[in-house]
């Protein structure tokens, strides 16, 4: 499986009109394929990005929202998942869950602060944590 410095390399060494249908073939190959381990390999434990919305920001977020989704397109071979909280009616966006593949807190941190919507004073909060997948898409990895 390729890590994230040699799926970079990989796009980046192609040309730009195939770049973004590299980048997402070989995302959709990295969840889709789980090699076995080497000896020594460590297991990929990325951060689970949490925020909550200021409160009374809903014009705010509408504003931020095209920025936000090109920032988050343009990373996208970086996010395992990544959506919107709602209200309970499903109306209004309220915060938001990313999770980065990335072993570095560092990294993570910097990806919050690049993010429109952090530096358009959406965000009230956001916590960065380590994340480790247990059950995902009807499967068992525990």
């Amino acid at each position: 499986m390729l890590n994230r410095a040699e799926l970079q390399k990989f796009t980046d060494d192609l040309s730009p009109l195939l770049r973004d249908a590299a980048s997402e073939t070989c995302n959709a190959l990295r969840v889709q394929i789980r090699l076995p381990l080497k000896d020594g390999e460590k297991v990929n434990m990325p951060y689970a990005i949490i925020f909550d919305d200021e409160p009374g920001t809903e014009q705010l977020r509408l504003e931020l929202r095209e920025a936000h989704l090109e920032y988050m397109r343009g990373n996208v071979y970086r996010v395992l998942a990544s959506g919107g909280f709602l209200d309970d009616l499903g109306q209004v966006g309220t915060g938001g869950l990313i999770v980065l593949d990335t072993d570095s807190r560092e990294e993570a941190e910097d990806f919050v602060k690049g993010d429109p919507f952090f530096t358009g004073g959406l965000y009230k909060n956001a916590s960065v944590r380590r994340w480790r997948k247990a059950f995902f898409d009807g499967k068992t990895y525990i």
